[in-house]
């Protein structure tokens, strides 16, 4: 896909992309599977689950007769650790100067997550202003809408910024995330700067080392 010649917004997911949330996740894990009683997540679903809503997480690990929840305790479960983790998370290098010189080359920013919006609460708290962001869409709290890989969420937001695709660029890690606004028919960058060297991304148009390289890009 051609880099847009009239960029208006930049759209972000928010974990793995804004901040190390991720990682920090994966350091709880054992209690936290522990604590929805399984003992041991099976490797082959670690894959499975990257990037997902909780949602669908719920369904995988229940059909696997892993998961003895309802998707409401499993929520609650989730958001014990959520503090913890946002509140601990590396933020993307210099994240607050990049959101900063984005606006003031005049383009508008969202956020496209599949977490819930306490957790978007709870990054834009440790922002020194919480203005950065026109919209923050959580898909999660939308049922209208389905979770990536599909692009509703992206579809969505870009319709209610009254943007065209291509007057858009989308920010993502996951390939899910990728797939999702590429299907959406947005120009996509790949932000590796929290990505494990054993995952491999694909499916972007472009690929960044760490998301203030965004100012370069964006010229």
């Amino acid at each position: 896909m051609t880099f847009p010649s009239q960029i208006k917004a930049v759209l972000f997911d928010m974990d793995g992309v804004l901040l190390d949330s991720e990682r920090i996740w994966r350091t709880y894990s054992d209690d936290f599977w522990a604590d929805c009683g399984i003992t041991k997540l099976p490797d082959k679903l670690m894959g499975t689950i990257y990037g997902i809503s909780m949602s669908e997480e719920h369904k995988i690990l229940t059909d696997a007769g892993l998961l003895h929840m309802t998707l409401e305790e499993y929520v609650a479960q989730y958001d014990t650790y959520a503090e913890r983790v946002y509140s601990k998370a590396a933020l993307a290098q210099n994240l607050s100067q990049v959101l900063t010189k984005l606006q003031q080359k005049g383009l508008r920013l969202a956020i496209v997550t599949s977490s819930i919006s306490p957790w978007i609460e709870l990054l834009l708290k440790r922002l020194p202003q919480q203005k950065y962001f026109e919209h923050t869409l959580s898909v999660a709290d939308m049922p209208n809408l389905h979770p990536k890989p599909a692009p509703d969420g992206y579809n969505y937001l870009v319709k209610l910024m009254g943007l065209a695709p291509e007057q858009v660029i989308a920010v993502e890690d996951s390939n899910r995330g990728i797939r999702a606004a590429k299907s959406a028919g947005i120009y996509t960058v790949a932000s590796a700067e929290f990505i494990d060297e054993s995952y491999n991304q694909e499916g972007f148009d472009q690929k960044i080392e760490k998301l203030e390289e965004l100012i370069t890009l964006l010229g």
